[in-house]
């Protein structure tokens, strides 16, 4: 899993994490937002939401969305995540 080191606030390490490089301002914008405990558990849930949008055979949401939408939130067992 991807580490946030002491010289920045996380973003870099999220954003290589998430693989997804699409319109990175706008999710940087929101990952400013977010408390530092919410970006821990944001990278953390890039796998278990990946592997969720593979087996429901759905796109990824945009960095920005993700943050946005704290799908890390969402539960991701046999299609109980909310549809978008």
């Amino acid at each position: 899993m991807a580490r946030v080191t002491n010289n920045d606030n996380g973003f870099k390490a999220f954003w290589d994490a998430y693989g997804l490089k699409r319109e990175k301002a706008a999710a940087e914008a929101v990952w400013n937002r977010l408390s530092a405990a919410d970006r821990r558990a944001a990278i953390a849930g890039i796998k278990a939401y990946r592997e969720d949008c593979q087996r429901q055979g759905i796109a990824m949401k945009y960095a920005q969305g993700y943050l946005s939408h704290r799908r890390w939130e969402d539960e991701t067992e046999y299609g109980q995540m909310e549809k978008w």
